[in-house]
């Protein structure tokens, strides 16, 4: 059993209007979760999900641009600085692929709703409703789950892949909590905009519970993760502390290994650069920070021919000085040794003094008597250019001169990597945790960050500087100042703890999925007893109906026969009462006629009483006994002959059976049959013709299928008539000033009867051009035997009396009862002429028959009763109409008596006396 409920009628602006309501509704809902969302790649509850699925149920693949269009664009406007130029870049491909995912997603989820489970808030079935919330609720959003984060690690270089398969856990979770929350909500809403009112309550109940199941996962995902975000950020923050003194760890790690050169080189004599690239390997060993180390003499500018003279000692080839002191008094500070050479060969004989920075770097090194540092410097000696710093560590000549001052003659330089120096303070744990760049004082670009993968040129710019939860750390180092800031990466924040985040979700998908499956279930219980009670109502209401009409046939069907019968008994009472009072032996056989004919009427109406009775009862039997079917239709051409040409109509037999024409069946039943429908016939027959046709539709042997066939040039038969035409009690006309009498018994007997002998009764009509009775059976085919027939004949009729009856054997009757009585009558033959007869002479009394044609005897009493002159003249209902309301009905309309037929002249007399004027 599956009810279904008809889909809301909507004009095209209202479908245009819903549309790009949805559309909307994704774009902002989605960017009002993503708000709340920790980081903004996977947003944990996806309601765009349920609002593109509930889209497509609606428009089918009408909608999937919709789809594409709001995800893509919600995409495109995350990002911080939004530039059409980014579609062609990568950009354009992961958000072209998410919306692409997005959209088959939704297609998917809606080709199933909408070909095999059907709207969920109407669906009778349980099994349905489980393949909801698991397969469309569920299961179908690994679609778009799997291909967004395939995008994200193919084309977002932010991405972090270290989280892959727990960003789709995360994806698939979001999407199924936004298909089990928005999606039943907008099939409610929906539905309120046809449901009447007493079954809105449901749906109302199910759009409140599903926005409480949406504010409580709202509600603890926020506080979930913001508490855990406060975690996060509570150790990230005592992250910084450990960061902070690793740095400072590795700087004086460096400070310890420029010292420990300098104190080399000056307890060494006679170094040789053996001796110094062997220590400085060793160095470089211990710290892979140090790029090179080198030994930078002091020297006049007399002594530069001996410097020349131990270069060439050192490494067997001329090099010569290079930098020009900054002024006549400074001293040539020149790189005598470096190791490792390879790469650094350039830099022999270099004066470092020749440079302002490193002068003054060199100044304070000696005035402090401690290793100083450079500012950062790009060095283009590697392959590509590196941040890193000099140290320049004072090395003292060990025997004091003449003043016993320590004489200074050069200095153990390092050249030390930010970025090596950095990898050995900073764990790969703390890398994956925050987002850093290190800057100097008084710059806007870092000198090291870690958004790129390796630092190649001094041109980043600050990123960090204004944001939020940036902690900034300064160190001081040896004449130097770094500045750092640290933020805490989106992922790690998301992602901290996983095991509780995940747990979390996980629960929330289960208890929603849960709840929507009771609600759903109770939403279907509440289904099919609404439906039950629909179908209970209307199967009540139907059967109130038929039992009404029911009743209502039975109704006219009983007025009908006490109309029919009184009208026959009237003229066999009144003929026989006539008869006894005259001694004419020829008017008494004239009498007896009509009171034989009206008797053959009365007993043919018992007769269809009884037959139909039977009928229902199941008590009727069939003879089977030989009987020649010529001789039924010669009888059935005898009596309706004279009776069609006296009507003025054409009456034809045409017969095609073949000789003989005998048969076993129930003759009796059969010429009942054909006599009802050419009564029917006829009656219905103003003008034209009645035919009667017989024929052999096929034959064998033993058997004859037979087609009887009557076809009248009458008024037709509606339709919607016809439908009941052979239902009992029925008739096409059966109003009060009908037409055409009869008992409405005739053509369902005709039918029943028909039926009983393995054949059938059936109409073809068009209205105002005639109809075809056509009465086919199977009959056995037997030998010859011989048949007679009867046939019954009846007829029947003074103070100033109008008597208005449209029945001529009545009209006969009355006259001749008022003649016995020495009355005058004056005969008309329905109300209207009643009327007009009344006002054009005079009358002492009025006999009125209440069913006449044209206009009938309640409406014409009471037209007679509106004019001045007639309100006193009595007037006296003479019908068949019997029952206790006809009589009051008569009173009531303005009748002063109620005279039954069949009528008494004992009792007519009566009547009149009381009248008498």
């Amino acid at each position: 059993m599956e009810q279904t409920l008809p889909k809301l009628k909507l004009s095209p602006l209202q479908h245009a209007l819903l549309y790009a309501c949805l559309m909307l509704g994704y774009l902002y809902s989605g960017s009002f979760f993503s708000g709340l969302s920790a980081q903004s790649q996977v947003v944990l509850i996806w309601l765009p999900a349920g609002i593109a699925l509930f889209g497509v149920y609606l428009w089918s693949w009408r909608f999937l641009p919709a789809i594409f269009l709001a995800s893509a664009t919600f995409n495109l406007t995350a990002q911080d600085h939004l530039q059409l130029s980014l579609l062609l870049t990568p950009l354009g491909a992961e958000v072209g692929l998410i919306a692409l995912g997005a959209s088959l997603q939704a297609a998917v989820g809606g080709v199933i709703l909408r070909r095999y489970i059907g709207d969920p808030l109407i669906c009778t079935s349980s099994l349905k409703i489980l393949l909801f919330i698991f397969v469309i609720g569920i299961g179908v959003n690994l679609i778009s789950a799997n291909i967004g984060v395939y995008a994200l690690s193919t084309f977002n270089s932010n991405y972090s892949n270290e989280h892959h398969w727990l960003n789709v856990l995360n994806w698939w979770l979001g999407d199924s909590l936004g298909v089990l929350l928005a999606t039943p909500v907008l099939f409610a809403l929906y539905h309120l905009g046809f449901l009447p009112k007493g079954n809105k309550k449901s749906h109302w109940l199910i759009v409140a519970t599903v926005s409480i199941a949406l504010f409580s996962v709202t509600f603890t995902t926020v506080i979930f993760h913001k508490n855990s975000e406060l975690n996060s950020l509570k150790l990230s923050q005592r992250e910084t502390k450990v960061i902070e003194n690793a740095i400072y760890r590795q700087l004086n790690n460096s400070l310890v290994h420029i010292h420990s050169l300098a104190s080399f080189i000056q307890n060494t004599p006679n170094l040789t650069t053996d001796k110094f690239d062997s220590y400085v390997a060793q160095l470089i060993a211990d710290e892979p920070s140090i790029k090179a180390m080198s030994w930078n003499t002091i020297n006049d500018k007399d002594s530069l021919l001996n410097l020349q003279a131990r270069l060439f000692e050192h490494y067997q080839r001329p090099i010569s000085i290079q930098g020009t002191p900054l002024s006549k008094s400074d001293p040539y500070i020149v790189v005598e040794m470096i190791s490792p050479l390879l790469g650094n060969e350039k830099a022999l004989g270099f004066n470092v003094n020749s440079n302002p920075k490193r002068n003054t770097v060199l100044t304070q090194a000696e005035k402090a008597n401690t290793p100083q540092a450079t500012s950062i410097i790009q060095l283009v000696q590697s392959d590509y250019p590196e941040a890193g710093f000099l140290l320049f560590s004072p090395v003292y000549q060990l025997t004091r001169n003449a003043t016993n001052k320590k004489q200074l003659i050069g200095y153990a330089t390092g050249v030390f990597l930010v970025k090596e120096l950095l990898s050995k303070a900073i764990t790969p744990y703390q890398e994956d945790m925050f987002h850093l760049e290190l800057y100097e004082p008084g710059t806007n670009r870092a000198f090291y960050d870690s958004f790129d993968e390796l630092q190649k040129t001094n041109v980043q710019n600050l990123q960090l500087l204004g944001k939020e939860n940036v902690t900034s750390l300064t160190f001081n180092f040896s004449g130097q100042t770094w500045l750092m800031n640290l933020q805490p990466k989106n992922d790690y924040l998301a992602h901290h703890p996983n095991d509780l985040s995940i747990l979390l979700i996980c629960f929330q998908v289960l208890i929603v999925a849960f709840i929507m499956l009771l609600i759903l279930l109770m939403n279907n219980r509440q289904t099919i007893l609404n439906h039950l009670v629909s179908v209970r109502t209307k199967d009540l209401k139907r059967e109130k109906q038929l039992s009404e009409q029911a009743n209502k046939a039975k109704s006219r069907f009983l007025a009908n026969m006490s109309h029919e019968i009184r009208t026959p008994l009237n003229a066999v009472i009144g003929f026989s009462q006539l008869a006894k009072q005259t001694k004419d032996t020829d008017t008494i056989v004239d009498y007896i006629d009509k009171i034989a004919l009206s008797s053959s009427s009365l007993l043919n109406i018992v007769n269809d009483i009884l037959d139909i009775s039977k009928i229902e009862s199941d008590k009727l039997q069939l003879e089977n006994i030989p009987f020649d079917l010529l001789g039924i239709l010669q009888r059935v051409d005898a009596m309706f002959s004279p009776l069609v040409q006296n009507k003025g109509l054409q009456w034809n037999l045409n017969n095609s059976l073949p000789q003989p024409t005998w048969y076993l069946g129930d003759p009796v039943r059969i010429e009942q049959i054909l006599i009802n429908l050419c009564s029917n016939a006829i009656k219905f027959t103003q003008s034209g013709s009645v035919t009667l046709t017989a024929q052999v539709l096929s034959q064998s042997s033993t058997e004859h299928t037979l087609s009887l066939a009557v076809i009248d040039t009458g008024v037709g038969i509606k339709p919607e008539i016809a439908k009941t035409l052979f239902s009992a009690f029925t008739q096409a006309d059966d109003s009060t000033s009908r037409r055409f009498g009869g008992t409405g018994l005739g053509l369902a007997i005709s039918k029943e009867l028909s039926l009983l002998m393995g054949g059938d009764v059936t109409l073809t009509s068009d209205e105002g051009l005639g109809s075809t009775f056509t009465f086919r059976v199977t009959l056995t085919t037997t030998a010859p035997q011989a048949t007679s027939q009867v046939e019954p004949d009846i007829d029947l009729s003074n103070i100033r009396i109008l008597v208005a009856e449209d029945n001529p054997i009545n009209q006969i009757v009355i006259q001749e009862m008022l003649r016995t009585l020495n009355i005058e009558a004056v005969l008309t033959k329905d109300g209207q002429e009643a009327i007009d007869t009344l006002q054009q002479q005079h009358f002492d009394l009025i006999l009125m028959d209440c069913q006449m044609p044209a206009l009938d005897g309640y409406e014409a009493t009471k037209q007679i009763r509106t004019l001045p002159e007639f309100q006193h003249i009595p007037i006296i209902a003479l019908t068949a109409d019997v029952m206790p309301e006809d009589k009051a009905h008569a009173l009531d309309v303005g009748f002063n008596f109620h005279l039954a037929k069949p009528l008494d002249i004992k009792k007519l007399k009566l009547c009149l006396s009381q009248f008498k004027l």
